[in-house]
């Protein structure tokens, strides 16, 4: 929730959960915490992407996660 809480800091929109697959989870050992996901679309364009990638690799938003 964090993770997906920063991003959404960053006006980028992120789910947090478990996705409606806690088996999915389990297996892949997120049963825990779940997991963060990010869609995009045809929507979406190169300098939205390039953004989204240039926050996930600001260290400085994601230090404490």
């Amino acid at each position: 929730i964090d993770t997906a809480k920063r991003l959404d800091e960053k006006n980028i929109a992120a789910r947090a959960g478990f996705h409606c697959a806690p088996s999915a989870h389990k297996q892949i050992g997120t049963l825990g915490n779940g997991t963060v996901r990010v869609s995009v679309s045809a929507f979406n364009n190169m300098a939205e992407a390039e953004y989204f990638l240039k926050v996930l690799n600001d260290r400085k938003i994601f230090k404490k996660v």
